[in-house]
């Protein structure tokens, strides 16, 4: 079989040109997706290595939050121990001091049954010497005395004196040439057990002297104390007896003399001497023609006009004693002196009174009906904002004649706290209608319940109601922040009149 050879034919130059311009087109169109992949990939692992730093960063975010809360848990652990610490000290120390105060108060009891029962024989054994023409008609029987119901003179033996006491007739002095040298243990002219319910009041309306001064009248009985009318030559004074069983007792009532005697001020009563006789303590005042605020307001309600000027006497007093870096502690209607004629005040009793010492505390004391809510209810210790609280209270018992709430219609103290936050003192009821308006905003900054709302005694002088010749009095120191009830002011200026302006715009 024959092969014969077949030839191809040779490809035309225009054909080659098109499988050239073929592979090249391909050829891009290939680089293009190359680059587009590698673009893709390249994001793709920037995308995964930002997640896992992101990832890492998270990580240790919480990890270190792990770690601060656990430090903090750490912390507030160490601090509860730590309270709890300090909360079984203090009430060991205050278990010892109460176990401390019942001993003592123990001994007091004894001590005024002795004293009673003392007073009792004396009466019996003296009234067996009396004269017949010394016996009343009341308990006088066929010439015999009645000794429970008749009047006794308590006397010496070869004495025509003494001091009266009855259960049906008042008391009554006999001549004071027979009785100035009768000394206070003689006479037995005052009990601390009876001020405070032990035993029956021997009463005793006599000239009789202690140390330097003459008794000539009772004036009051506190808890444990009481106040006469007494007088040294042609100055009258006031005498404030305590009884006094330890140092500790001394100690106390020497507190009170020693925080008043650093005072001057015209709305402040003034310590004058302190001396210690016979268990007792005298502390001896400047004396006023005056009754408590309590007292005066019972034939009724001062009127606004009488109560301005009273209620700045009595910030001015606080604001003398906040200066001076004192708290008095227990400002309320008993220890607020008020004139006859409701035109001069005084702050007295200055018993609960402390000096603020740099770091220190106080401990609760005073009234319960005039203290504070973040006393009563948080436990909170007393301060200057306190001290304004009762003087708000004072103020209301001016205009009212009664507190906003009684004290004795709750069940415990912190029930009256409470019921001070729930119903606070608004002065927006019709019976304020009588009042201004600057009054009415005054006394109701005075009795905010949030202490951080409550301006200063400073402040409230400066307000427009109570302004007056402050500016002359004092003027307001460079830089000093004044506390309001919207906020701060600073009086960087030194100019005392535009900053109480400044003040009453916000009051």
């Amino acid at each position: 079989m024959a092969v014969f050879p077949v030839e191809f034919p040779q490809r035309p130059v225009e054909f080659r040109s098109q499988l050239a311009a073929g592979y090249e087109e391909r050829q891009e169109q290939f680089e293009s997706k190359r680059e587009e992949l590698q673009k893709k990939i390249n994001t793709l692992l920037e995308s995964n290595k930002k997640l896992k730093n992101q990832s890492l960063d998270e990580e240790m975010d919480q990890i270190r939050k792990a770690k601060r809360y656990e430090m903090d848990v750490d912390g507030v652990i160490t601090r509860y121990d730590s309270d709890v610490k300090d909360l079984a000290k203090n009430y060991s120390e205050n278990a010892e001091h109460l176990k401390k105060e019942q001993r003592q108060l123990n001994d007091l009891r004894e001590h005024f049954q002795k004293v009673e029962e003392e007073n009792m024989a004396i009466m019996k054994e003296e009234a067996q010497h009396i004269p017949q023409r010394f016996f009343r008609n009341h308990g006088h029987v066929d010439g015999k005395s009645d000794l429970h119901e008749a009047d006794i003179i308590v006397g010496e033996e070869d004495r025509e004196s003494s001091i009266r006491r009855s259960k049906t007739g008042p008391t009554v002095a006999a001549p004071r040439e027979k009785l100035d040298s009768l000394d206070l243990d003689s006479v037995k002219l005052e009990s601390c057990s009876l001020a405070m319910g032990w035993g029956r009041q021997i009463s005793v309306n006599v000239q009789a002297s202690i140390g330097n001064y003459t008794l000539e009248e009772c004036l009051g009985q506190g808890a444990c104390s009481s106040v006469y009318r007494g007088r040294q030559g042609d100055k009258e004074v006031a005498l404030k007896l305590r009884e006094a069983l330890d140092e500790d007792m001394i100690a106390n009532c020497r507190e009170e003399f020693e925080v008043l005697r650093q005072l001057r001020h015209p709305n402040i009563i003034q310590a004058l001497d302190f001396f210690v006789l016979s268990q007792r303590t005298c502390l001896v005042l400047s004396y006023h023609d005056a009754r408590n605020l309590t007292k005066a307001v019972k034939m009724g309600p001062m009127p606004e006009a009488t109560t301005k000027p009273l209620f700045r006497m009595l910030l001015k007093a606080l604001d003398y004693l906040h200066c001076k870096r004192v708290l008095h502690r227990d400002v309320k209607g008993d220890n607020v002196l008020v004139s006859h004629d409701d035109t001069q005040l005084w702050l007295a009793d200055f018993n609960t009174a402390r000096q603020l010492m740099a770091g220190g505390s106080l401990t609760m004391t005073g009234t319960w009906e005039y203290s504070p809510p973040e006393v009563i209810v948080e436990g909170e210790s007393a301060s200057e904002k306190a001290d304004v609280w009762g003087a708000g209270l004072c103020g209301y018992l001016m205009l009212k004649g009664k507190l906003p709430l009684k004290f004795s219609a709750y069940e415990s103290p912190r029930a009256y706290g409470e019921a001070c936050v729930k119903n606070p003192v608004t002065c927006t009821d019709p019976s304020w209608e009588a009042f201004s308006s600057d009054c009415c905003e005054t006394l109701r900054r005075c009795l905010h319940v949030d202490k951080n709302c409550r301006p200063a005694a400073m402040v409230l002088l400066a307000m427009s109601w109570l302004a007056d010749s402050i500016v002359a009095r004092r003027r307001l120191k460079p830089g000093r922040r004044h506390t309001l009830l919207s906020g701060t002011i600073e009086d960087g200026d030194g100019k005392a009149v535009p900053c109480i302006k400044k003040i009453q715009s916000l009051g």
